[in-house]
């Protein structure tokens, strides 16, 4: 015992040590969404090691980077769900290569702003007020790392701005409804801030400096109280938007069957209630086909729709039963790999020496997917209404600009995650960001999805109805509109 007792207590006290176990304490709840107190934990931990003493300036980057290379990576880690990637045409035995390579690259990229911001967020370690430049630091490094990302992925086919934030230790708080609710303030930039300000509060509350302290007490408190002020009121509209969600389970490059849309014919054919509007998820839909249903039907489809020079844009289409083709959509945040190779990852594949690989890219992309410049919101009676596709969802702005800019009434997102074979983790991280969408815009969100449940959001950031996992059928959800 006398042996390993010393080493025990070198481990213990080790700072590295401890950063990695912050760091795992705060991916817990990335993995894991019900975990999420962990993470909170997990950053409070982190603070408390950078506050709690001094460091040298090396030390301080090599801490930052290894706390935001644990977490960034446990946040990407549902890039192996992608696997296998047959359905995409990779070769065999490289298809692990390369989204190990891709995981690698954008969990460094990510954790590069951790190690600047561990610096700075030293700084704080005598301030009464470091709670307080804890939530603002790390809201701000949350928005860097977006652009990392950014820059990492940049290519013609991409968007430069800070889109890509799926990874944000922030989106723990939308498992808690009651915290959730800061959401209104800023979406995904006041939950950063939010996240912020507890892990100060906590880290505050173990260092020994009266004030600080003092300083943490007060911001636990607000970060109690406040949401009770932020809660949306209840609806009170007496007019309804009924809503049909197809959710479908088709697998990635399988064509649909017969029974992939036998309930939607079905419903078509005789409603027992009329829809007002029914969505289908990514890549399906009428597509112009003639449409007969007693009154008016918006229809809400998507499909690739091809150039005159060999590429393609993600096009959803607004289609009425009775007025035609309405508007249309344009994919403007497309999925790095999936649907374009960004230039960095293509320079990391050719130097992994795979030449199967590169080869296989070099095909595949010849034909790539353009980005789309056009976006509409169509009225349908007196109700505005906003669709994006699929990896749009991922945007912490799209959807708010379609209600500020163009006065949006419901916000929609049609999805194909069979890329992902079924991952619940996807799905889960998924619905965080929706709930966020929800809450921020204070817009009902309606999510239509192939390989994951179909689901209707509250302003409130509640999931109202869901289909059940490997459905083929439609969710009626209605809708309370001004």
């Amino acid at each position: 015992m006398s042996i390993h007792t010393p080493f025990v207590r070198r481990c213990a006290t080790s700072p590295l040590i401890q950063v990695v176990s912050a760091g795992i304490l705060a991916s817990s709840g990335l993995l894991v969404p019900t975990l999420f107190p962990f993470s909170i934990i997990g950053a409070a931990t982190y603070l408390y090691i950078l506050w709690s003493r001094p460091h040298s300036l090396a030390a301080l980057l090599g801490y930052g980077l290894l706390f935001g290379v644990l977490t960034s990576a446990a946040g990407l880690i549902w890039f192996f769900d992608t696997l296998p990637l047959a359905w995409m045409g990779v070769p065999e035995g490289t298809e692990y290569l390369l989204v190990s390579i891709t995981w690698v690259a954008a969990s460094f990229a990510l954790a590069l702003p951790h190690a600047v911001g561990a610096y700075v967020l030293s700084l704080l370690r005598t301030s009464p007020y470091a709670p307080l430049g804890a939530a603002l630091l790390w809201g701000g490094v949350e928005v860097v790392r977006t652009w990392s990302f950014a820059l990492l992925v940049l290519a013609p086919e991409s968007v430069l701005n800070s889109y890509f934030s799926i990874t944000s230790l922030g989106y723990a708080l939308t498992e808690q409804p009651h915290l959730l609710q800061f959401a209104r303030l800023g979406g995904f930039h006041a939950l950063n801030i939010a996240f912020g300000l507890s892990a100060g509060s906590i880290a505050a509350l173990c260092i020994p400096h009266r004030a600080m302290r003092q300083t943490g007490i007060i911001a636990l408190l607000t970060l109690l109280l406040l949401p009770f002020f932020l809660y949306a009121p209840m609806n009170t509209h007496t007019n309804t938007l009924r809503v049909g969600l197809v959710a479908t389970d088709i697998h990635a490059g399988v064509a649909p069957t017969a029974d992939s849309f036998a309930s939607i014919h079905t419903i078509l054919a005789s409603p027992t209630t009329p829809l007002d509007m029914l969505v289908f998820p990514e890549g399906y839909g009428l597509n112009g086909s003639p449409l007969t249903y007693p009154g008016e039907l918006l229809v809400i489809g998507s499909h690739y729709a091809s150039s005159t020079d060999q590429t393609g844009y993600g096009t959803l289409t607004y289609w009425s039963s009775t007025e035609g083709l309405l508007g249309t959509h344009q994919k403007t945040l497309l999925v790095p790999l999936g649907e374009y190779l960004p230039p960095v990852l293509r320079t990391l594949f050719f130097l992994s020496h795979s030449t199967e690989l590169t080869d296989y890219l070099k095909d595949h992309y010849e034909r790539v997917t353009r980005r789309g410049s056009r976006t509409e919101v169509i009225s349908f009676g007196t109700t505005r209404i906003a669709a994006l596709l699929c990896s749009e969802i991922l945007s912490p702005s799209l959807y708010h600009s379609l209600v500020r800019d163009q006065g949006a009434d419901v916000l929609i997102n049609v999805a194909n995650n069979a890329w992902f074979h079924g991952s619940r983790l996807v799905h889960r991280r998924l619905t965080q960001l929706a709930k966020v969408h929800a809450v921020y815009t204070q817009r009902y969100f309606l999510v239509s999805a192939n390989a994951s449940p179909s689901y209707a959001v509250t302003p409130r950031g509640t999931i109202i109805a869901e289909t059940p996992w490997g459905a083929n059928a439609v969710l009626v959800v209605e809708i309370p509109i001004p």
